[in-house]
């Protein structure tokens, strides 16, 4: 048997193996990008997030509470009882004749004495004053007690009558109040008038109150009708 000689392969033949070969190169790409796409991605890897490094709780400190100090004000002590002073003692009244020519002692180098009486009509120039008869009196107070003494207190009142009646102050006419002291080797001069009715002139007293705790001079006699 004769060998048949072999057949080259024609251009056509070649074109098709080609385009078969380049559909299934097609068909395994396009494949895989279904299969790969069909494929869920893989999650990230996570990594173990560091703990956080447990640092020990501070220990809390108690912080001291001031504690008040009591004021010398508010804190309670015991205080000395007041001193209560006793009121003074009102000395005795002192009896001397209105007529007398040397001053009556009040206390030791002061006196006091009546100079002068003399009888006058009042007149009514304050609330209360009623004009009518009335005894006009100078009384003068000697000071030698080495120094002033306060007259701003100094009471001149008047009485008649054997009962003692109460006699009107007046201020006219020709009153004159004390001055507010008396220097040390001084006299001081104040005059005083009273409503006192003739009939009763007969028994007279004048007093004069010049502290309470001085003794009250208390002038007695007879005063002038006319």
């Amino acid at each position: 048997m004769s060998d048949q000689p072999l057949r080259k392969p024609t251009r056509r033949t070649t074109v098709i193996i080609v385009g078969v070969l380049l559909a299934v190169v097609v068909i395994v790409a396009v494949v895989g990008l279904i299969t790969a796409a069909a494929v869920p991605p893989a999650p990230p890897a996570t990594s173990a997030a560091p703990a956080p490094a447990s640092s020990a709780a501070p220990t809390p400190t108690s912080t001291p509470v001031p504690t008040a100090t009591p004021s010398a004000s508010s804190t309670p002590s015991a205080t000395a009882e007041p001193t209560v002073r006793s009121a003074p003692t009102p000395q005795a009244t002192k009896a001397a004749p209105i007529t007398q020519s040397t001053p009556a002692v009040i206390k030791k180098e002061l006196g006091v004495s009546v100079t002068k009486m003399e009888a006058v009509t009042g007149a009514a120039a304050e609330p209360g004053e009623i004009a009518g008869p009335a005894v006009r009196f100078t009384i003068r107070i000697v000071n030698t007690t080495g120094k002033a003494v306060p007259l701003s207190s100094t009471v001149v009142n008047a009485y008649y009558g054997p009962d003692l009646t109460p006699a009107i102050a007046l201020a006219a006419p020709g009153g004159e109040p004390f001055p507010s002291s008396v220097a040390n080797g001084a006299t001081a001069t104040g005059v005083f008038v009273f409503n006192i009715p003739k009939a009763s002139r007969s028994a007279v007293q004048v007093t004069v109150d010049t502290s309470v705790s001085n003794p009250v001079i208390a002038f007695k006699g007879a005063a002038p009708t006319s």
